[in-house]
């Protein structure tokens, strides 16, 4: 008769540590550490033309790129080194400073990271991906 009685009382404890543990964000950093390549990319949802390059995220917030992409006949490049910061939404490259990108999170895998930004091309908004892969 005794199991009976805490039944239900363990039923409650055990819901109650369910909702907690599903009200507990994400880490936002959780997937990035290591080193990607640049794997493809679209423009405008469309496959672009041939990328190129890497980047790194280290644990401690800081990273390193050299990567080049084409969007329509132009071929754009970044390279150097960056600190960030991570969201669930946004990747910021050098936040604060007159360089700052911010990147908009479309996948984030343990071995594949996307994301989108817009590039303006002879007056145009053209719509970014880049995927990386480790």
């Amino acid at each position: 008769m005794k199991i009976i009685r805490s039944l239900p009382i363990a039923a409650v404890f055990f819901l109650f540590t369910l909702s907690l543990i599903s009200c507990q964000d994400d880490d936002p950093y959780a997937n990035l550490t290591g080193s990607y390549t640049l794997s493809s990319s679209t423009v405008d949802g469309s496959s672009a033309g041939p990328v190129s390059g890497n980047l790194n995220f280290n644990s401690d917030k800081s990273g390193d790129i050299d990567i080049s992409y084409v969007v329509g006949n132009t071929q754009y490049s970044l390279e150097g080194n960056f600190n960030f910061t991570a969201d669930e939404n946004t990747l910021t490259l050098n936040p604060g400073a007159s360089d700052e990108e911010k990147w908009t999170r479309v996948e984030d895998e343990k071995n594949k990271q996307s994301f989108a930004f817009d590039v303006t091309q002879a007056g145009d908004v053209k719509g970014v991906v880049l995927i990386f892969t480790k």
